[in-house]
């Protein structure tokens, strides 16, 4: 994730485990089409659950799609299209200090993830499930952190470690 003649301008950002990035949008109706790439590195050896990113509406809306590495330092994919929920439990660790990529795109009820260019398959996974609230999601894409009430994610921490856009 570098740019320039020689590829020594990083195009990516750190993030300590402190901060968040966060931005603001409008999601309106039935979500059918999500498009995400995504490259990340981590060395962060604390036994956490650490979100790379979250989407999530309002609190009234069950709609969720969550990147994030467990305590074991495996990924989880999941998204919640308010019907059926899917994800991925990648079983290995990706705490090694190298690049990792994340590729997902779904249209309507077709869907296709890629971790580190090799299709993972999709699951049906339980929901969780919403407790509605005034801020649970607030129309927000949060990368690098968490900074939310929802219970749903009560258990996840903010990330460590190299994030960019490919």
């Amino acid at each position: 994730s570098f740019l320039g003649e020689f590829c020594m301008e990083e195009k990516g950002a750190d993030f300590s485990g402190e901060s968040t990035l966060l931005r603001k949008f409008e999601l309106t109706g039935k979500v059918d089409y999500v498009r995400l790439q995504l490259a990340f590195s981590s060395f962060d050896l604390r036994r956490a659950n650490r979100v790379m990113l979250l989407l999530q509406p309002t609190g009234d809306r069950s709609y969720y799609l969550m990147v994030a590495i467990n305590a074991d330092g495996h990924l989880v994919f999941e998204e919640d299209r308010e019907g059926p929920a899917v994800g991925a439990h990648i079983d290995r660790s990706f705490l090694n200090n190298a690049r990792h990529s994340i590729y997902y795109i779904r249209n309507g009820s077709e869907a296709t993830l890629y971790i580190d260019r090799e299709k993972v398959p999709l699951t049906k996974i339980q929901t969780r499930a919403p407790v509605p609230t005034s801020d649970v999601g607030g129309n927000r894409v949060q990368i690098g952190g968490i900074n939310t009430t929802d219970a749903r994610f009560a258990v996840f921490k903010s990330y460590s470690g190299c994030l960019s856009s490919k």
